[in-house]
């Protein structure tokens, strides 16, 4: 059967595998491949605190044939730094960091620090001028088959941008070493507070990537410093209609004093997601002075949510009873479960093990890197790096055909999950 006979959503199907640039190769072929195409090429579109890529989203917005197929707004968090913006010589110290960006005459390297320099004028004017807000909430009004936000802490070009920004040092790069993190004034929020203003109630995922290289704008904590009561209502609106949360979050505020009415917040609007059905919930950067009382309460995770079928906790520090307490609020509606490289202060993961083993019919469950603080006999803390490493438990269920359940242990090398029951 020739390609062209194919039904509309196979051709659909298999061009949701191609790349941008051979999607818009594709639609050059007829008018059949560019209209099955663009479900694909326009599937979403990328908001920021720059002119260029807000116009390029406000035009797709517009455009009746292609606002239509738009699922999801990715959002750039990358912002670019005060500090290099107005000192010329430190924006050159951090540019001969890169290779390919000091080349060139003097005047040369000049004009890119104006680039750059033009670039953060124009994040810092969109943010005050409400030019931002305003015009994603409009766009809003024309794109009503959203359903799904995404936070990029790396900077997401468009291919017209490309050019006029692969010479500059890269968004999220910054003069100093803790301010690569989302800030309470984050031109994210102004995402928020347009969803919000135009009571658009159709998101039902939030996902927030990790940072995976080293330029980029971590999500952080801080962003919800919500000190204002609109602000507050804003994130819960985008809150109570998620089904869908996927939150890699660095736990870092400026101000010490106020990460646990911060963290408050944020446990606050999560509570207010009572319908969701999957929960990924992976903090960083947990400080070891904060980190000997137990993180799990703190972040919200003693609620209940009746739709519970996927959870993933990374990072998190909590009691034996509150993981195992957390399964029996959910063992009626649990599917999956994961939790890595997460420690207990009390308890043994032993009996966490047990109460999905044999309390649920959670499948699949993994356990990946996971400890104890409090081993008989042994100070964990005081462990040599490989004794250490041997005492992260690995493993998954495994059920035969006849229905039995068991843990298997993934790596013989290590130490059994039983082991610390001894």
């Amino acid at each position: 059967m020739p390609f062209k006979s194919l039904p509309a959503e196979i051709q659909i199907e298999i061009f949701s595998y191609l790349q941008g640039s051979s999607l818009k190769a594709v639609r050059k072929v007829c008018c059949a491949f560019r209209d099955h195409a663009e479900p694909t090429l326009f599937r979403y579109v990328i908001a920021t605190a720059r002119y260029q890529s807000l116009g390029a989203f406000q035009k797709i917005s517009l455009f009746p044939v292609f606002q239509k197929h738009v699922r999801e707004i990715v959002f750039d968090g990358s912002v670019y730094d005060k500090i290099l913006a107005k000192d010329e010589r430190l924006y050159h110290r951090h540019a001969a960091k890169f290779p390919d960006l000091e080349q060139g005459f003097q005047w040369h390297k000049h004009s890119r620090w104006k680039r750059y320099q033009q670039l953060f004028k124009e994040q810092e004017e969109m943010k005050s001028d409400g030019v931002l807000v305003h015009t994603i909430s409009k766009a809003l009004e024309w794109i009503p088959n959203v359903s799904c936000i995404t936070y990029s802490p790396q900077p997401r070009h468009l291919p017209a941008e490309a050019k006029e920004m692969r010479d500059l040092i890269p968004g999220g790069i910054t003069a100093l070493p803790t301010a690569g993190y989302t800030s309470s004034d984050h031109p994210f929020r102004q995402l928020v507070a347009a969803l919000y203003m135009s009571r658009f109630a159709g998101i039902r995922e939030f996902r927030t990537e990790a940072l995976s290289v080293t330029s980029g704008t971590e999500f952080a904590l801080d962003i919800f410093n919500l000190t204002d009561g609109n602000d507050m209502a804003a994130g819960k609106f985008l809150f109570q209609h998620l089904e869908s949360l996927v939150l890699n979050m660095a736990l870092r505020v400026p101000n010490e004093r106020l990460f646990g009415e911060t963290l408050d917040k944020f446990a606050e609007l999560l509570n207010t997601s009572t319908s969701l059905q999957h929960l990924h919930l992976h903090p960083t950067h947990w400080k070891s002075e904060i980190g000997a009382r137990p993180l799990f309460a703190r972040l919200g995770l003693q609620n209940t949510w009746p739709k519970l079928q996927s959870l993933s906790l990374k990072g998190v520090l909590a009691n034996e009873e509150e993981f195992s307490g957390m399964i029996k609020r959910h063992k009626e509606t649990l599917v999956s479960v994961m939790f890595s490289r997460c420690s207990l202060l009390a308890g043994v993961w032993a009996d966490v093990v047990d109460e999905v083993v044999y309390g649920s019919k959670i499948f699949p469950f993994v356990l990946d890197r996971v400890n104890e603080r409090g081993l008989p006999n042994l100070d964990y803390a005081s462990l040599g790096a490989s004794e250490m490493e041997r005492w992260k438990y690995e493993g998954r269920i495994k059920v035969t055909r006849d229905g039995d359940r068991n843990f298997i242990e993934r790596n013989p090398a290590k130490r059994s999950v039983y082991d610390s029951r001894k």
